[in-house]
């Protein structure tokens, strides 16, 4: 039996898709934990690790950097500042700014989700609570406790510590339903933001002048390592002029992935460039520490196919078995003609 044939590749189209659609579990909560102490991020991602392999941590859970993390946040703490409190645009971004220090001063925050029954959950978050302490500040979140926070922190705005709260709680609601399994499209509408197109949905990022290149490396479950790996990632985009807006998502009791991301101008001939060159650097980076990408963009497959030949021929005469005529996705995933 060959296993995932199809999966990531080039051998078929998908025509259609079912889904196995699961009961809702009766108590789902959101549980949001932010690093006290950067030296201890490796720590930080073993024991997330295992409470995801123990069952406690039931959703992927999500591990961002600060410059994700306020990224994910900015729009809606700049939005809820014009239209809740009157501020103009630039004294609204000046306050979102102030209240992203107050509300989000850590370097690294997880979110992530419980669910089960009543008696489950509560568990799970006594369980989580006293091995997550000595590491982080844990905060569990509801649907009860936004609207109630909001609710309070929204009529006393007008002190500064209430306003930035409640512009907080606005701008984390689609984040908090995301950890939920709720999808949201607010990491788009940043971008959009970001880039003077809040006017635009969505689905129409390609017009604005938002250019994004990822960098997904596949990680071992070994905090040290992937702290090594991703400090050593920080150095190669420093030189290149670039921030990297970073994700580690425990995916399974046994995978990490991260999602990593470099911004830059599309108008700007010189930044595309720059942010390539980035990329590149980045990918070499992880090349030299064996490790691989689990997503690999067109403008990198070379680099990709060169690492293992002896796999890709396999993968080829596979190919020349269920598309002898090279029409789905030529080059993708796949040795060229």
């Amino acid at each position: 039996m060959l296993d995932g044939l199809f999966f990531q590749g080039n051998f078929g189209i998908v025509t259609s898709a079912c889904f196995r659609l699961m009961p809702r579990r009766p108590k789902e909560v959101a549980v949001s934990l932010a690093l006290r102490d950067n030296k201890k991020l490796g720590a930080f991602i073993n024991e997330l690790a295992y409470l995801k392999r123990e069952g406690l941590m039931t959703s992927v859970t999500h591990i961002a950097n600060q410059a994700r993390s306020h990224a994910s946040m900015m729009f809606g703490m700049t939005r809820y500042m014009e239209s809740a409190c009157g501020f103009a645009t630039e004294q609204a971004l000046l306050e979102a700014e102030k209240a992203l220090k107050v509300v989000a001063p850590n370097e690294w925050t997880s979110l992530g989700a419980v669910t089960g029954n009543k008696g489950q959950v509560s568990a799970a978050l006594k369980e989580i609570k006293a091995r997550m302490a000595p590491l982080a500040r844990v905060a569990v979140i509801t649907d009860g406790l936004l609207d109630n926070g909001f609710r309070v922190m929204h009529a006393l705005r007008f002190l500064p510590f209430a306003r930035a709260n409640a512009a907080a709680i606005a701008a984390v609601r689609p984040l908090h339903g995301l950890a939920l399994g709720v999808p949201t499209d607010v990491a788009i509408d940043n971008l959009l933001w970001k880039y003077g197109r809040s006017d635009l949905p969505a689905v129409r990022l390609d017009e604005s002048n938002c250019g994004l290149v990822f960098i997904s490396p596949a990680l071992p479950p070994d905090g040290k390592v992937v702290v090594k790996i991703l400090e050593g990632l920080k150095t190669v985009a420093a030189k290149h002029g670039h921030v990297l807006y970073m994700t580690v998502n425990i995916e399974t009791s046994s995978s990490l992935v991260a999602v990593i991301n470099l911004l830059f101008d599309r108008s700007a001939p010189e930044e595309i460039e720059k942010a390539h060159r980035c990329a590149k650097a980045m990918l070499d980076y992880l090349h030299a520490h064996k490790l691989e990408i689990y997503r690999a963009r067109a403008d990198v497959m070379a680099d990709v196919l060169s690492r293992d030949p002896q796999y890709w021929q396999t993968v080829r005469s596979l190919k020349q078995t269920f598309d002898p005529d090279n029409i789905i996705a030529p080059g993708r995933y796949n040795l060229p003609n």
